[in-house]
C-alpha cells in the first residue's frame, strides 16, 4: 500500500483507499461472527462459510447502495461488492486454518500473500476498480487450501439461521462500529476535506502501523489461548497473561517508531520518497494509538471469552460516540491531526470500558 503511493497520482490514491476502507468495513461485519464462533468453539467446518455467504447475502443490498450513494460510481459499487464477498470468504478460510492446522496456516498465509500483492501491484496502478481481482486471489488460495486439508469433510452438513442470528447481531455490530471508530473517518474526511487528504492521512497510519503485523503474529500464537471458552478459576491467570501480552506489543511498536523516525531524519533520497505525502505528526499521533490498540487486542478475548459480550460490544459504542462527538464538536475547523487525536480518545475510552468490563469479571467470580 505505501509503494504504489508512489506510483499513482495522489487522488487516484485517496480513491483506492476508499475502496479499501468500504471493503475492511463491509467484508469485517460479514465475517466477525463467524471469526469469533471459530475462536470461541475451536470448530471448524464448511458451515462457517455457508453463514458467512448468507450473511453476505443479507447485507449485499446495504453494500450496493452505500457504495453508490457515496462513490456516484457503478463502477466502484461492482468493486466494494466483489471485493467484500472475497474479503469476507478469505477471513474465514483464514481463521478455519488457523484453528485447524497452524503450520499450515501459515504456509499458506505467505503463498497468499505474495500472490496477491503481485496482482495487486500489476492491475491497481492501471485502474483502481480491479481491486476485486487482487482479494479473489487471496480468497482462492486459502479456501484452495482449505478444501485440500479438509478431503474428508461433509459439505453438506446442516445450518440453522435461527442460531446464526444472535451471533450476527452481536459481533455484526461490534464489527460495525468497530470499523467505523477505524475506518470511517476516511470517508468524513474525503467529503469535508479532499480525496488528496485521505491519501495523506491514511498513508501516515499505515507507516506508524508499519510493525504492528507483529500484533497480528503475536496474536496467532496468543489469541486462541486468549479466547477459549474459560473456566472462573482461570480468569485472574488469563488477564495477567494479556497484560504481558499486550506490552509486548507495545514495547516492539515503541522500538519501530525510534528506528523510523532516525530513518525519516536522514534525508535519504529513497526513504524520503516512501514517505511521501505522509505527516510526522500524524505518526506520533497514530503511535499512540496503535499503543491503546495493543491493550484493546489483548483484552477483548478474555472479556468475551468469561462471557461478557455485552462489555465488550458496549466499550466499543462508547468509542465510537467519542470519536463522533470530536468530529461534531470541531467541523468547522476539522483538521486531519484532530481526526487522528478522536481515534486516540475513542481507543483510550475503549481499553477504559473493557478494563472494567474484566474487572467486573473478576469480582463476579469472588461473589460465586
Amino acid at each position: 500500500m505505501l509503494l504504489i503511493g508512489s506510483l499513482v497520482d495522489i487522488e487516484s490514491y485517496g480513491y483506492l483507499l476508499l475502496l479499501i476502507s468500504a471493503e475492511a468495513i463491509f467484508g469485517t461485519i460479514v465475517s466477525y461472527p463467524q471469526i469469533k464462533e471459530i475462536l470461541f468453539k475451536h470448530q471448524v467446518d464448511a458451515r462457517h462459510f455457508y453463514s458467512t455467504g448468507i450473511l453476505y447475502l443479507l447485507l449485499l443490498p446495504v453494500i450496493l447502495c452505500a457504495a453508490y450513494l457515496y462513490f456516484n460510481s457503478s463502477a466502484a459499487m461492482l468493486a466494494i461488492s466483489l471485493s467484500v464477498f472475497f474479503f469476507a470468504g478469505s477471513q474465514t478460510a483464514l481463521y478455519v486454518l488457523r484453528v485447524a492446522n497452524v503450520s499450515l496456516y501459515n504456509r499458506t498465509k505467505v503463498y497468499a500473500a505474495v500472490l496477491s500483492t503481485v496482482v495487486f501491484m500489476v492491475a491497481l496502478p492501471y485502474n483502481p476498480n480491479f481491486l476485486p481481482l487482487s482479494t479473489a486471489t487471496y480468497f482462492f488460495v486459502l479456501f484452495g487450501a482449505f478444501i485440500r486439508s479438509s478431503e474428508k469433510m461433509a459439505f453438506d452438513c446442516k445450518i440453522s439461521i435461527r442460531e446464526l442470528i444472535p451471533g450476527w447481531l452481536i459481533f455484526g455490530s461490534k464489527s460495525l462500529l468497530t470499523q467505523l471508530g477505524l475506518q470511517g473517518n476516511r470517508f468524513v474526511i474525503g467529503v469535508a476535506l479532499s480525496i488528496g487528504d485521505v491519501a495523506i492521512f491514511v498513508k501516515s497510519y499505515m507507516i506508524a502501523s508499519g510493525i504492528t503485523f507483529i500484533y497480528a503474529a503475536i496474536m496467532i500464537k496468543y489469541e486462541k489461548g486468549l479466547s477459549k471458552e474459560i473456566a472462573p478459576n482461570e480468569l485472574k491467570p488469563r488477564l495477567r497473561k494479556s497484560f504481558g501480552v499486550a506490552g509486548l506489543m507495545c514495547a516492539l511498536l515503541l522500538a519501530y517508531i525510534g528506528v523510523l523516525f532516525v530513518f525519516w531524519d536522514s534525508k535519504i533520497p529513497s526513504v524520503d520518497q516512501a514517505f511521501k505525502d505522509a505527516s510526522s505528526e500524524l505518526v506520533l499521533i497514530f503511535s499512540l494509538f496503535f499503543i491503546f490498540q495493543a491493550f484493546s487486542l489483548a483484552f477483548t478475548p478474555v472479556l468475551i471469552a468469561s462471557g461478557k459480550n455485552f462489555w465488550s460490544l458496549m466499550a466499543t459504542v462508547f468509542s465510537l460516540l467519542v470519536q463522533v462527538l470530536v468530529i461534531i464538536c470541531l467541523w468547522e475547523n476539522l483538521t486531519l491531526s484532530t481526526l487522528a487525536w478522536s481515534m486516540v480518545l475513542g481507543h483510550v475510552v475503549l481499553v477504559g470500558t473493557l478494563v472494567l468490563g474484566n474487572i467486573g469479571s473478576v469480582r463476579s467470580q469472588k461473589h460465586q
